[in-house]
């Protein structure tokens, strides 16, 4: 008689466990999500908070970049990268080819050279 109370009761805790555990994980996914989009800054707010860190100007991030890598510079942009505030400069060197150089917004340190492959990039995307 015992058997026959004992699996039945067992279903329910199983099954009721399932239940309970999907409508708590979907409430931390909600919380998650809500939270996520309350943090946001805009690009202009980014900026600014990226400037105040900031202990060397563009135009010496830009010196440094050239002395790297020789052509012309076609962009120059403060980023965020894992952290570390840096400005990103697009070179175009004599050869035609992009670089894209990572320039530490406060030491000066050329942290990253490396092809600016944005036209590979697009197509990697498309054939996805």
């Amino acid at each position: 008689m015992k058997k026959v109370f004992l699996v039945p009761a067992l279903a329910v805790a199983v099954i009721g466990g399932g239940v309970a555990g999907s409508l708590l994980n979907t409430s931390a996914f909600a919380a998650n999500s809500n939270s996520a989009s309350t943090v946001e800054v805009s690009d202009k707010q980014e900026q600014q908070q990226l400037e105040k860190e900031v202990k060397i100007s563009a135009n010496e991030s830009t010196s440094i970049a050239l002395k790297e890598v020789k052509g012309k510079v076609t962009d120059t942009e403060l980023e965020d990268e894992d952290g570390t505030v840096v400005y990103g400069i697009e070179v175009t060197d004599d050869q035609g080819k992009k670089q894209d150089i990572k320039v530490d917004a406060k030491t000066g340190k050329v942290l990253k050279v490396e092809a600016d492959d944005e036209n590979e990039t697009e197509n990697d995307s498309d054939q996805e």
